[in-house]
């Protein structure tokens, strides 16, 4: 599955027994690749920390050129296009410079890249 390289320094090992994970990382993620080149993915939130529950959805940042000049409810389309998302995935989809100008700042960016787990 490749290298999972921690976000921040309190990062938590990855759950691959959690099976929303490993949907993800089996199933989403290549199409993930493929149609918007990420420059990063993180994966965070109660999935990623094991402490998620059949009803906690697994939280995704995306970080990619191919979401400019789109509003923040057709990133979300274009994504659930692309990877006939489940239910269960939520993608928090951002430009490099949205990215870059929010990573510093408390943010939702700012806590996935602290608590997270960065796939790429």
């Amino acid at each position: 599955m490749g290298t999972h390289a921690p976000a921040g320094s309190m990062s938590p090992p990855l759950q691959h027994q959690d099976p929303v994970i490993a949907e993800f990382m089996e199933r989403l993620l290549p199409k993930v690749r493929q149609a918007f080149r990420p420059q990063v993915v993180v994966l965070f939130g109660s999935r990623v920390h094991g402490n998620g529950d059949e009803w906690s959805d697994l939280d995704v940042l995306v970080v990619s050129d191919q979401f400019l000049g789109h509003g923040v409810y057709e990133r979300m389309w274009r994504f659930d296009a692309a990877t006939d998302r489940p239910l269960d995935v939520h993608p928090l989809c951002v430009t490099p410079d949205e990215f870059r100008a929010q990573a510093e700042q408390p943010t939702i960016i700012q806590e996935a890249l602290r608590t997270g787990i960065r796939i790429i």
